[in-house]
Formats: C-alpha cells, structure tokens, sequence
C-alpha cells in the first residue's frame, strides 16, 4: 500500500512544471486532483486486465519508484516539485504558525477534530450508510473479490451508476482484502474542497489570514466533516466545483495561464462526471460567477489548445477516459448511458 502511495504521489509531481500557475494554493490542489486522477487510473487499469490484487497492484509500484530511480529526467522533475513548491509551502506554513500562533492552534485543533472522527467512523465503526451497503461498497467488494472489474450482478440497479468515486475506495480495499480503511477517499476531497475554500476566499480579496480562518470553520462544518467520512459522493462532487470555483473567480494573467485553466477545468469535470452526473446541475453558478472576470485571451486560448503541453493533454485524456468509461460500458450493455435512469 505504501509503495503504491508513494508510486501515486511521485507520479503527480512529475506535471508540476506544466500545472504552476505562480499561486501556490492553486498549485497545490492541482497537483492533489491529478493526484485523485493517477490512483483512479491505477486501479482501473488493473480492475480491466483482471490483476486488481494487492500483488500486482504492489509489484506495478515498484516497478514505476525502480523507474524514477533509474531516470535522470524523471527524477529531476520530481525534485522540480520538491524545490519549487513542496519546501516553500512546508516554510510557508512554518513561518505563518510563529506569526500567528492563534491561528496555528485553530488550525490544529480543527485538524485533532476531523481525525477523531475519521478514527470513529472509517477505522472503528464500519460502513453505516444504506447507499454504502446497498450499492456503493457493494461492487467494490465485487471487484476486490473477483480480481477484476466485473460487472456486478446485483438486485439493486443502482450499482451500475458511475463509479469514479468507488475507484478510490477499491485502492484502500485492495491491499488488505477488507473493509477496515475502505471510506478513507472521502478525506482527500474534504482537503480538497477546505483548500479550494480557502483559494475562493483570497480571490475575493479577503486577507490571508480571514481566509485561513474561513477555510478551518468550513473544514469543520458537521456535514462537511460527516461526509468525509463516508464513501458517498456529494462531497466529492462539491469539491471538484470548489476546485473549479477557485480557478474561475479569478483573472487569468495571459494566454498560456487560461490554457492551463481549461485543460484544468476540464480534467476536474470530467473526473466529476465520472463520480456522478448531478455536477451537470452546478455548472449555471460557475457560469455566473465565472462570466465577470472573463478576458479575451481566455477564448483566445480556447482556440489554441493545440498548442499545451503534452502533459495536459495527457491528464486530460486519461480524465474524459475515467468519467466516460461507465456511460460507455451501460451504452454497450444495456443500450442505455444512464441505465438504469429512463426518460420519463
């Protein structure tokens, strides 16, 4: 589990250099949704050649650290990361926590509040939710058990839903062959989503620290921090908006900074399809809170997409093939995307 981690983690660095945007909150939940992005694609691509088991999925880890070891150029991007972003953000909070010691213990005891109950209700207490036992945890023990992601053959249709989000589940499952970590996921998009508050905040001017203080009192909302513990996907759709929000509520600085923003918007929503549809509903409050701060050069670089770096399209497609790939399969199965949702 923790080479597969670390395997995962080092391969969402090496697209620091295309992602840097020159504000560090922004880069960092950039970095963590490519990171959602590389472990989705981990899992799938075992789940599809019938090796999803702890084995292989330990063996392709080490397989992919032996590679960065053995590359210079991967291995200089990924000191790229830790050099340009990584350490400084490391100092950053270090030097914010000595000036502002106040806000340091508002932060850790937010902090102490979500792990005590992700303890209680991801480690100790098991799945408690119907969704999650009927249909959402359900396939994943399919999978696991199978070895493969064989299509469930349940009484509940529900199962057929988009599964984005049971990827993730899946890899805190696979390794250990049970139960015990398996709503871990939901704590990566209460990060993301807590980060992503904080970045909407400073776009609206708001000063560093009423930002920080605004992103602690959302972190620790009760239904923000009772999804974070569960495997259901509101939260995670939530936070891809918030992502989505942080990019779009403010400027661009040129051409080269609103390219990077669609190909950005797009790997989100398509991983947020993939999650669950309902993000199609959200997108009409992006547009009103996008359309004021929209320049020429963001149309300018709609028209010049071409021209991006092979990286973001390469997180682009592996995005559209995590959110496409569960309509495509109901499409050839059941003649239906949707199924089992019907018109009328």
């Amino acid at each position: 589990m923790l080479a597969s981690f670390a395997f995962e983690a080092l391969s969402a660095t090496l697209f620091y250099s295309d992602l840097r945007s020159g504000r560090r909150v922004l880069d960092g939940i950039s970095i963590l949704v490519v990171f959602l992005c590389i472990q989705s694609l981990h899992i799938i691509a075992a789940g599809l050649c019938g090796w999803l088991s702890g084995f292989w999925m330990t063996a392709s880890s080490m397989a992919g650290i032996v590679a960065f070891a053995a590359v210079s150029t991967l291995r200089a991007r990924v000191m790229e990361c830790f050099r340009l972003f990584v350490a400084p953000s490391l100092r950053n909070l270090a030097d914010g926590a000595r000036r502002n010691p106040f806000l340091a213990v508002c932060a850790a005891g937010a902090a102490a509040y979500i792990a005590f109950h992700a303890l209680l209700f991801v480690v100790i207490a098991p799945p408690l939710t119907f969704d999650a036992l009927t249909y959402h945890l359900s396939k994943v023990a399919h999978w696991v058990h199978s070895g493969s992601l064989a299509l469930p053959v349940f009484p509940i249709k529900r199962v057929f839903w988009p599964s984005g989000m049971e990827l993730l589940n899946c890899w805190w499952a696979v390794f250990r062959h049970d139960d015990f970590l398996i709503e871990m996921p939901g704590l990566y998009f209460h990060a993301l989503a807590t980060l992503a508050t904080y970045a909407i905040a400073r776009n609206m001017g708001i000063r560093k620290r009423a930002s920080a203080y605004a992103a602690i009192a959302f972190s620790i909302t009760p239904v923000i921090v009772g999804h974070g513990s569960t495997c259901l996907t509101d939260l995670p759709t939530a936070a891809l908006f918030y992502f989505l929000l942080a990019f779009w509520t403010v400027p661009s600085t040129g051409e080269e900074d609103a390219r990077r923003r669609w190909f950005l918007s797009a790997m989100a929503l398509f991983l947020a399809i993939g999650i669950k549809p309902t993000i199609a509903f959200m997108m009409p409050g992006l547009l009103v809170a996008a359309m004021p701060l929209v320049r020429r050069h963001d149309f300018v670089a709609l028209k010049s997409v071409f021209r991006a770096s092979p990286s973001l399209w390469i997180l682009v497609c592996a995005s559209l093939f995590l959110g496409s790939f569960w309509y495509l399969r109901n499409a050839i199965r059941f003649g239906n995307p949707l199924y089992p949702v019907v018109a009328g």
